[in-house]
């Protein structure tokens, strides 16, 4: 039976619960962040080894990406605590294979820092018009990762929040403006997809390359 003293208490422990969320705003910067950033990355090669099949490569790694996401939802909602693949991992099987998946998930994060570190450096250099060789490449990318684990070691506040909201708003215009112009300006499919002949162009093992590259753009969803 409910009380006077009962009912306050309840509504004293709800009023002083912390509530472990960022919201919806923040969850999508997080998101893109992670995951459309690393479009940049692989672009190119992708498109190097699936020719006219890239459309068709990304999209595929798309929908992995929805399947993905899906599970991991589902996951987090069964087992509402930190460690996402690892901890599924755990909880399916045993921890050999939970050590196996964090493991995994920690070397794809090293890679793709690698990747960005180093892609800074090349894009900066294509818009000044040269070439990134040489030590400054390297000098760069330590200077990009040293940044970035400063910028993490002070914490993840509102402001930072507000700031990669509006860089991510800015880099989906920015891609969606040069989609539009793009298809409207230049798109021309007679050669994009023409000289199509899987096997040969792309090959086999060209196309089974661009989809694992392109998979690392989708990496970020483990964060």
């Amino acid at each position: 039976m409910s009380t006077p003293d009962r009912d306050e208490g309840r509504e004293g422990a709800g009023r002083g619960r912390i509530v472990a969320g960022i919201g919806a705003p923040a969850l999508f910067a997080v998101a893109m962040s992670s995951v459309g950033a690393s479009v940049y990355l692989v672009l190119g090669a992708v498109t190097r080894e699936a020719l006219g099949l890239t459309p068709l490569v990304f999209l595929a790694v798309g929908l992995f990406f929805v399947a993905a996401a899906m599970t991991y939802v589902e996951g987090s909602s069964l087992h509402p605590e930190r460690g996402g693949a690892a901890t599924f991992a755990r909880y399916a099987f045993n921890e050999a294979w939970s050590f196996a998946a964090g493991w995994a998930i920690l070397l794809d994060y090293l890679i793709v820092m690698a990747l960005a570190a180093v892609a800074v450096g090349h894009y900066a250099a294509a818009l000044g018009g040269g070439t990134a060789t040489g030590p400054a490449d390297e000098i760069v990318a330590v200077a990009i990762i040293g940044g970035v684990a400063l910028v993490n070691a002070r914490g993840f506040s509102a402001d930072r929040i507000r700031a990669l909201l509006r860089l991510v708003l800015i880099n989906v215009a920015f891609l969606g403006t040069l989609a539009v112009a793009g298809l409207l300006l230049v798109f021309d499919a007679a050669p994009a997809f023409g000289g199509i002949d899987v096997g040969a162009a792309p090959t086999w093992g060209g196309l089974a390359f661009a989809l694992g590259m392109a998979s690392v753009a989708v990496t970020g969803v483990e964060a």
